[in-house]
C-alpha cells in the first residue's frame, strides 16, 4: 500500500471516477456517498486506490494521430465566378455613415482654387462658406488648421477641405447638401 500522503486534486480526481462510475450504473448512489466521504476523508494514496480498484481503469490516452502526409485538396473552382459589381461613376465617392437622400437632397463636389495665401482662403472659407451651411441648420462637429466638417440635424455631412499647392490654395467641399446651398456654392 502507498504511504504518500495524497493531494486535494488527488482526491477530486478519485470523486470524478466514482461519479464516473455510479453514472455508468457501476456502484449505487448510497455507496458513492460512502465512497466520496472516505475519499475526502483518506490521508494516503493507498487509501485513495482502494476506493477505486475494483472499477475498471479509465482509458489511457494515446498519442494524437499524425497530420494527413499529403494537404488536404484545393477547392475547385466555381463553374462561373461570382459577378463583380460595376465600378462607381468617378464622381460618386463612398462615403461611410451617409443617410438615404431625402427629397432635394442631393452628392455634391465642388471644388475651386484661390490665391496662394491659404489664410485669404481660410477667411474666405469661414466668411462666405460656412455661413451658407449654418443658414440651414448645418453645425460644425470638427476643425482642424486644413479641415472642417459640418452635419446637419439628419446626420448629413459635408466636408471642407484646403489643400496648399505652389502659387495657390485648393478649395474642395465635398458631401450632402439641399439644392440651395449647392447653388450658392456655384457662386464661388
Amino acid at each position: 500500500m502507498d504511504r504518500t500522503r495524497a493531494s486535494d486534486t488527488e482526491r477530486e480526481w478519485i470523486v470524478g471516477l466514482l461519479r464516473e462510475a455510479a453514472t455508468n450504473g457501476r456502484i449505487t448512489v448510497e455507496e458513492l456517498d460512502e465512497r466520496c466521504a472516505v475519499a475526502y476523508a483518506a490521508k494516503t494514496r493507498g487509501e485513495l486506490a482502494a476506493l477505486v480498484e475494483d472499477l475498471p481503469r479509465p482509458p489511457k490516452l494515446g498519442p494524437a494521430p499524425a497530420p494527413p502526409a499529403y494537404p488536404p485538396p484545393a477547392p475547385r473552382p466555381q463553374a462561373f465566378p461570382p459577378p463583380i459589381p460595376p465600378p462607381l461613376p468617378p464622381w460618386i465617392k463612398p462615403w461611410p455613415g451617409l443617410r438615404p437622400w431625402l427629397p432635394g437632397m442631393q452628392m455634391f463636389s465642388q471644388e475651386w482654387a484661390g490665391g496662394a495665401d491659404p489664410r485669404e482662403a481660410g477667411r474666405k472659407v469661414l466668411d462666405h462658406v460656412v455661413p451658407i451651411f449654418t443658414a440651414e441648420g448645418y453645425q460644425l462637429v470638427h476643425r482642424t488648421g486644413a479641415q472642417i466638417v459640418l452635419r446637419d440635424r439628419l446626420g448629413n455631412s459635408v466636408t471642407i477641405d484646403m489643400t496648399l499647392h505652389p502659387g495657390r490654395t485648393e478649395t474642395h467641399v465635398w458631401g450632402v447638401a439641399s439644392r440651395a446651398i449647392r447653388q450658392a456654392l456655384d457662386r464661388f
